[in-house]
């Protein structure tokens, strides 16, 4: 039968039980020299529950995982691959002077290769095989420079998951487009927008909205892209600029954004972000720090379904702001399907709950991506997902795309 996820609490006690950790802590504590004070020994319990809490709470998050995934992939597979470095490319900045590149670039330069499924400049360091063949691992490979500034003070390249490349590729921006980038930071993929977005040039009647509601999150975003812009195209004033407007609206509030104002919605949601999760729990257990498990301890089987319950109000809000023919994609980076195909289910059942009632005026159609549409990644029910294990080292990354339709009377 197959390992059914454990509670925590119930994970504790069975990690106890099976282990005997209490009875291992509590010899270690003795073993102390005499002159250890109570405050040492204190402290060595405390450190030792930690580990169990957190070998518990593992145990139920790896197993939630490994029911989706099934068993074999899960732990063969896929997280292996997710618990590998994280694996950069570098998003070549079209406004800033390329020819310093190979400079930079230097100690990569010769395994360098195109990323040759994207539209955009997208470079990445070749992943290679060690001489014993295909069986042996493959090496990590080799850490990007950091990016530097040309003469006018812009970043030349932009470190990111390819995968997230690819998504943007599917929302199919054009030079002339208005798009709403709704939760924007960091900024990676607004970058990524804004070199098809504006390839015109500074003059032009491409117009991209970032909104990030987090005030830490947001100024961070405005740094980025001023970073990686051109002066012209970013606000340089609080009231707003020409063509790249910063704002820190609640996404999720109806009539936040101007209805059917926008030709293009990108959704980068906040989400699970399971692979970050993984590589702090290896990073506590390397070194004894639990300090930086905050967000990891805080998680519980229905987390996903707490985060989804957001995320269909982002897309909900998505499509009023979007323009009868356009087009929104959904991104997230989780591994939860509650996030992913999940969130996309309840927001059609959701809009024909409003049809029925004559609530919605409009209609939402999911575009199919055929079988081998993408190089990487593998096809879901309503999206594309790029995963560790079959994507090159690339991901985890889900994206869907929907477009927004007249509602027919037969939709009535």
């Amino acid at each position: 039968m197959m390992a059914q996820p454990l509670f925590v609490d119930q994970a504790v006690d069975k990690l106890a039980e099976d282990l005997a950790l209490s009875e291992l802590d509590s010899a270690t504590v003795d073993t102390l020299p005499s002159g250890s004070s109570s405050k040492s020994k204190a402290g060595a319990k405390a450190k030792a529950k930690q580990y169990e809490r957190l070998q518990a709470l593992k145990n139920t998050f790896y197993e939630q995982y490994a029911t989706q995934y099934g068993h074999d992939r899960w732990y063969n597979s896929l997280l292996p691959a997710l618990l590998a470095q994280t694996r950069y490319s570098a998003l070549i900045n079209r406004f800033a002077d390329s020819s310093l590149l190979p400079e930079v670039l230097g100690s990569v330069q010769g395994d360098l290769e195109r990323v040759d499924y994207v539209s955009v400049p997208c470079l990445t360091v070749k992943t290679t095989v060690p001489e014993g063949g295909a069986t042996e691992k493959k090496k990590e490979p080799l850490p990007f420079p950091s990016p530097s500034k040309d003469m006018t003070n812009l970043t030349n390249y932009y470190l990111l998951d390819a995968a997230s490349v690819l998504a943007t590729e599917a929302l199919d921006i054009e030079p002339g487009h208005v798009v709403l980038d709704m939760c924007s930071a960091p900024g990676g993929k607004s970058i990524a927008l804004c070199q098809r977005l504006f390839t015109g040039g500074t003059k032009q009647t491409s117009i991209l909205h970032c909104n990030e509601i987090s005030p830490e999150r947001r100024k961070r975003l405005r740094n980025v892209l001023k970073d990686y812009l051109p002066a012209p195209l970013v606000e340089i004033s609080p009231q707003g600029g020409e063509s790249v407007k910063v704002t820190g609206f609640d996404a999720t509030k109806s009539h936040t954004f101007t209805p059917e104002f926008y030709d293009r919605v990108m959704i980068d949601a906040p989400c699970s972000s399971e692979r970050h999760l993984l590589h702090d729990i290896s990073k506590a257990e390397e070194s004894g720090n639990f300090t930086i498990l905050d967000e990891f301890l805080k998680w519980t089987p229905g987390h996903s379904k707490t985060m989804a319950a957001r995320q269909v109000q982002l897309v909900l809000r998505g499509l009023e702001a979007l323009c009868f023919g356009g087009t929104l994609l959904y991104a997230t980076c989780s591994l939860s399907d509650v996030e992913n195909d999940g969130v996309i289910a309840q927001v059609l059942k959701e809009l024909k709950k409003r049809q029925k009632k004559g609530k919605d005026t409009f209609a939402c159609e999911v575009l199919k991506f055929k079988k081998k549409r993408f190089p990487i990644g593998e096809k879901t029910k309503y999206g594309w997902i790029c995963l560790p294990d079959v994507s090159d080292g690339w991901g985890p990354l889900f994206f869907a795309v929907l477009s927004k339709t007249e509602l027919d009377e037969d939709d009535d």
